[in-house]
């Protein structure tokens, strides 16, 4: 007995070195594999993927600090959408940054580019933008508008409105969306004859701005718009008819319900939610009605309207429309109860994790991110292999948004052993990273998340 206890004991002390025999050369390859990464780069522009991002955050403690050329890598990488970057980079300054991401212009991938000016246009400040808009590099261009936009600076609406009229279908986007920000009226002529513009993110732009400082007069202008050939145009524009409308039109909207255009349908939907919140009980029949419609999107831009015009006081109704036959009613409903609930509401939200439609499972996961926090982890940890990507992808936000440092480590797992979707799951495990590493990621999460 006391043999075989002496033999256990050494047996496990060997299956212990052994182990750690494994781990130090699984880091030293890591390592060389980085080092050789980085020295390619600069001239294959062969970015990490997810699976490399992962390995290398899972040991990132043992990996150390890295070179300035591991650096670049890796913040590119995260710029392409591949993962994590921020625990390496948490002394960076705003500065250092910028310059990593002015280095992205000799990426051939647009949407790395896109990421890198967007984000460079959020973290300028006016020293930065006045040396900028003296340079001829459109790119540098679109950040500078990028940024004025961001700082509500009107002084250099001159220089934007001259880029309104550049070849590059991204500066004038760019400056079209500056000036909507900047709520610049006298502009307005001047963004209404882009309405035309043979590049549809342009014309998406200048619907926008449209919608935000025009008037009832161009009521019949984002009309022609509900026609456009590209869906995130006709999409701008029902949004945009929804803003000008006043109450006064409210009538004639209604009648738009019956519309044989779904279009304008949709648009009629769209505009009740903003004009109709002090005639609610007048407006919810016919939006219960429109979810009978038989093209989708009417369906769903009532459903969102819905969700909209309920109060805290149709609370209780909400909470019993959850049992609704329908599936996009579940789904308002839940939606609804995530906007006016509270913690005590988890329970019934919880059921609707199990709902037969993926809508409505989708709404639960997302209400219980904000509902809820890491404790209530677990229930969305499930639906990491909910049959619905969109349902999993949700799960993997609600991480990102409630997860803590504990959580990191099973995101990269997940990405190494392909138990998730890998794409989704490198966002979550970036944006995770940004919360809790970032030393600016109040600039960088203002408006959306390109690239990360």
């Amino acid at each position: 007995m006391r043999y075989e206890i002496v033999h256990d004991h050494f047996a496990s002390l060997v299956e212990k070195q052994s182990t750690k025999g494994k781990q130090e050369s699984h880091i030293r390859n890591l390592r060389a594999f980085l080092r050789q990464a980085a020295a390619a780069y600069t001239t294959t522009c062969s970015l990490l993927d997810s699976q490399e991002m992962a390995q290398l955050y899972l040991h990132r403690t043992r990996i150390g600090p890295l070179t300035p050329a591991e650096s670049l890598l890796v913040l590119h990488s995260n710029l392409g959408g591949r993962g994590p970057a921020w625990f390496w980079h948490q002394a960076i300054s705003r500065q250092d940054y910028l310059v990593a991401c002015q280095k992205t212009s000799s990426q051939p991938d647009r949407h790395i580019q896109e990421a890198a000016m967007e984000t460079t246009g959020r973290l300028m400040n006016r020293e930065d933008m006045q040396k900028m808009l003296r340079r001829a590099n459109w790119r540098v261009g679109q950040a500078t508008v990028e940024a004025i936009g961001q700082l509500e600076s009107r002084e250099d609406l001159p220089q934007v409105r001259a880029m309104l009229r550049d070849a590059n279908w991204m500066v004038r986007k760019t400056a079209v969306e500056a000036i909507g920000r900047l709520e610049s009226q006298e502009d307005l002529p001047s963004v209404r004859e882009i309405l035309d513009d043979e590049d549809e993110d342009v014309r998406r732009a200048a619907v926008e701005a449209v919608g935000r400082l025009g008037s009832r007069e161009d009521l019949l202008s984002l009309r022609k718009r509900l026609d456009d050939e590209c869906e995130d145009v006709r999409k701008a524009a029902v949004e945009a008819f929804g803003r000008l409308v006043g109450r006064e039109d409210l009538p004639s909207v209604r009648k738009m319900l019956k519309d044989k255009d779904k279009d304008v349908r949709q648009a009629a939907v769209e505009a009740i939610g903003p004009i109709g919140r002090l005639v609610i009980r007048e407006n919810l029949p016919a939006l219960r009605d429109m979810l009978k419609e038989d093209h989708w999107r009417v369906r769903q831009a009532a459903v969102e309207a819905i969700g909209r015009l309920v109060s805290t006081e149709d609370l209780p109704q909400v909470r019993n429309v959850l049992e609704d036959d329908d599936g996009y009613v579940r789904q308002a409903a839940v939606e609804a109860v995530g906007r006016l609930g509270s913690r005590e509401d988890l329970p019934l939200v919880q059921k609707m994790l199990k709902d037969r439609d993926s809508g409505v499972r989708r709404a639960a996961v997302e209400v219980v991110g904000r509902l809820g926090s890491r404790q209530d982890l677990p229930l969305v940890q499930k639906m990491l292999k909910d049959a619905n990507w969109r349902v999993r992808r949700a799960a993997l936000e609600t991480f990102s948004h409630v997860g803590t440092e504990e959580d990191l480590n099973l995101l990269a797992e997940m990405i190494i052993s392909r138990e998730g979707p890998e794409e989704e799951c490198a966002q979550a495990l970036a944006a995770l990273d940004r919360r809790l590493y970032c030393p600016f990621k109040a600039l960088l999460e203002e408006e959306g998340e390109k690239g990360e």
